[in-house]
C-alpha cells in the first residue's frame, strides 16, 4: 500500500492536505471573494438590480380589474429600454404586472408560464385563479428571500374567479 500512495504522490505534488480545500487562484473579475468560498463564506448575489422598472397600478372598479405600467426600463439613472412590458397574461382570468428588477420579471414570467402549462396539459378544466397566483408568489418570494437571493419585484395580481373581481 505504501508504495501505491509513494508512486501517485507525483499526480498530488502541490495539492492539497487529505481533508484540506483546493485553494483556486482568483481570476480577474471574478464576482466571488476566494477567500469567502475557501471558509465556507457567503456567496453574494444580486444586490443592485440593473434595468429596474418603477410604477404598477391595480385598481378594482364596478366593471372589472384594470392593471397599469409604465413601458419604461431604467439602466441605474439612465431611461435605457423604453418599450418593455411589464404586464403579463397568466392565463384567461388573471394578469399580473410587476415593478422592480426586469430580469427576475422575465424569470417569473418563464416559471408561471410553464406552471399555467403543466396545469392545461392536466386537461381536467381547472386553471390557476389569482389567489392561487398570489399564493404561489408570496411562497417563492418568501423562499427567495430566505434563502438571501430575493426577487427585486413588487407584484400587482389582478383577475376574477367565480364572478368575483380580485385585486
Amino acid at each position: 500500500m505504501e508504495s501505491f500512495c509513494e508512486s501517485r504522490s507525483g499526480l498530488w505534488a502541490g495539492g492539497p492536505a487529505p481533508g484540506q480545500f483546493y485553494r483556486i487562484p482568483p481570476t480577474p473579475g471574478s464576482l466571488v471573494d476566494p477567500a469567502s468560498a475557501l471558509h465556507g463564506g457567503p456567496i453574494t448575489h444580486t444586490q443592485n438590480p440593473m434595468v429596474t422598472g418603477t410604477s404598477v397600478l391595480g385598481v378594482k372598479f364596478d366593471g372589472g380589474v384594470v392593471i397599469a405600467a409604465d413601458m419604461l426600463g431604467s439602466y441605474g439613472s439612465l431611461a435605457r429600454f423604453r418599450n418593455i412590458s411589464r404586464i403579463m397574461r397568466v392565463n384567461n382570468t388573471t394578469m399580473l404586472g410587476a415593478s422592480g428588477d426586469y430580469a427576475d420579471f422575465q424569470y417569473l414570467k418563464q416559471v408561471l408560464g410553464q406552471m399555467v402549462i403543466d396545469e392545461e396539459l392536466l386537461g381536467d378544466g381547472h386553471s390557476y385563479s389569482p389567489r392561487a397566483i398570489h399564493s404561489w408568489l408570496t411562497r417563492a418570494m418568501y423562499s427567495r428571500r430566505s434563502k438571501m437571493n430575493p426577487l427585486w419585484n413588487t407584484m400587482v395580481i389582478g383577475g376574477y374567479s367565480d364572478g368575483e373581481r380580485l385585486s
